[in-house]
């Protein structure tokens, strides 16, 4: 399916405005998810963010920029221990799904590199108990 020339537009905007000052604000516990296959946001960028957001938590998946479609439990996973500090087996949902990231603590800024591809990592949680929503549809230009 073609981009839209809404989508273009955004786009263009996007490789105009640079946020990369404004980075070490962020004051919110984060969670950066890159993925592995991502033709549109390569996998640097993603390391490059967490690294520059103090304390931020990441993760590696093994999918495209879509990932919350190509790997729908993975993200889901993640995103869900990330915002609810609960155990997972309180919860009640499966410990291990598969390309799931093992823990790797303290890693934000300047306290180390990101995990090597094929070694995936996610750490920290946030205090909040909110569970991630599930778009209805994927990406037109994903």
């Amino acid at each position: 399916m073609a981009c839209t020339e809404g989508t273009l537009r955004h786009v263009a905007y996007d490789l105009r405005v640079d946020i990369r000052h404004l980075l070490p604000r962020v004051q919110a516990p984060t969670l950066v998810i890159g993925a592995l296959q991502d033709s549109t946001v390569p996998i640097e960028h993603s390391r490059a963010l967490h690294a520059a957001i103090a304390d931020s938590s990441y993760a590696e998946i093994d999918a495209g920029h879509v990932m919350f479609f190509e790997q729908e439990d993975t993200f889901v996973k993640l995103v869900s221990e990330f915002t609810d500090p609960a155990p997972l087996a309180e919860r009640g949902t499966p410990q291990d799904v598969a390309g799931a990231c093992p823990a790797q603590r303290g890693r934000g800024r300047g306290q180390g590199s990101a995990p090597e591809v094929g070694a995936p990592a996610v750490s920290g949680r946030a205090p909040s108990p909110r569970s991630p929503r599930r778009a209805s549809r994927p990406h037109a230009c994903g």
